[in-house]
């Protein structure tokens, strides 16, 4: 009888795992609204000029912890190429670290603000960190659009 139990357990474990990752994924989506919404009604000084986007969120499997992914573009000149604006407001990593910074100082009133808004227990920890996608794309794009200009 051992033997017949065993993969009925496994079984079931694998069944539960299905809706705990549904959830986190619902949960990972419901924080990234909740969190740029605080963040644009919020904004301060260190806002100005620069559009942050709360790219994705990850939240541990625990609901301990959620890791807030931002991006950063400068807004100063809409005229202007994307590598260009981040190339006057000192490149999209002083901008990120300093929105990063300035949202770490606030982590406690923007923690409860989250609190207050969502209806889940435990409410996860927010991790602010810097989103290196953005970069990683446009040095693929400089690298095709070189290969496309060798092929003329």
């Amino acid at each position: 009888m051992k033997n017949k139990k065993e993969p009925c357990k496994k079984i079931t474990n694998y069944k539960l795992q299905i809706p705990k990752m549904e959830r986190t994924l619902r949960i990972n989506e419901l924080i990234k609204e909740q969190i740029s919404q605080i963040i644009f009604q919020e904004k301060t000084d260190d806002f100005l000029n620069v559009l942050a986007t709360v790219t994705r969120v990850e939240t541990s499997s625990n609901l301990i912890q959620s890791k807030v992914y931002i991006s950063c573009i400068s807004a100063r000149n809409a005229s202007a190429t994307t590598s260009q604006m981040l190339a006057d407001a000192g490149g999209p990593e002083a901008q990120a670290d300093k929105i990063i910074s300035s949202l770490t100082k606030r982590i406690y009133k923007l923690q409860q603000e989250l609190n207050k808004r969502l209806r889940i227990r435990p409410v996860p920890k927010i991790i602010f960190v810097r989103d290196e996608m953005p970069q990683e794309a446009e040095k693929i794009e400089t690298i095709l659009d070189k290969i496309k200009k060798q092929g003329k």
